[in-house]
């Protein structure tokens, strides 16, 4: 199975997206409880253990790191909280070898756009979650990634962005996928997205040394997810 790889264009990152997503669907937020806080510079730390469990299922952490990764460095937040003003969420069920959910949330309807997304490559060989439980991102890397949680900044129309934030500390706890009900429901906690270079060939991600750092200390999801066969 293939990601969608962020490629590198000189200093610009191009990110391509599954069909189905995009404006289409995106839904206004009004009163989504999103992290808002502003920037304090307190040092974050955290570390990767654990293993994945073979499908995503049930509520115990869930790390994806593959081994790959050291324990995260302590970061300090060039930014703290993400505001939320549309969002979306997909299920691709086109290929049933290789199910795909990706979860979208944008900080302003216009040009140039900030986005947070959940990917989660529930295919062979990463399979990643499609049920509810509690889901360790600690030090989680691109190339190895079930479940990938990205903060892309400065995106144009083409999904050129001038920078792509790969969360490798924090959880994300999952009530619903909306395969049952219809709804994504989630909760991302605690989580620092480091300023990264993603390998267009191997997918492989590694801190830029210097990069930006967000810090999101809590968003509460509930949306619409849309299926596609």
């Amino acid at each position: 199975m293939s990601k969608p790889a962020p490629l590198l264009m000189s200093i610009v990152v191009a990110l391509t997206l599954t069909s189905g997503c995009g404006q289409i669907g995106l839904e206004a937020v009004p009163g989504l409880d999103a992290d808002m806080g502003m920037d304090t510079g307190v040092p974050v730390r955290g570390s990767a253990g654990g293993s994945p469990d073979g499908g995503g299922s049930g509520t115990e952490d869930w790390d994806d790191s593959g081994g790959g990764s050291a324990a995260a460095e302590p970061v300090e937040c060039t930014h703290n909280g993400f505001p939320i003003l549309m969002h979306q969420a997909t299920q691709d069920l086109s290929d049933p070898a290789l199910p795909y959910f990706q979860y979208q949330a944008r900080d302003v309807d216009t040009l140039p756009f900030d986005e947070l997304q959940i990917n989660s490559y529930q295919g062979a060989p990463f399979y990643g979650p499609s049920t509810p439980g509690q889901y360790s991102l600690a030090g989680s890397n691109y190339g190895d990634c079930g479940l990938c949680v990205l903060l892309v900044t400065t995106c144009n129309d083409s999904y050129q962005c001038n920078r792509v934030h790969l969360a490798d500390q924090g959880s994300l706890e999952v009530a619903d996928f909306g395969d049952r009900t219809g709804q994504f429901r989630a909760v991302l906690r605690d989580a620092v997205f480091r300023e990264v270079e993603i390998d267009p060939y191997t997918y492989w991600s590694t801190p830029v040394p210097g990069g930006d750092s967000w810090c999101v200390d809590e968003i509460d999801i509930e949306v619409a997810t849309y299926l596609y066969y």
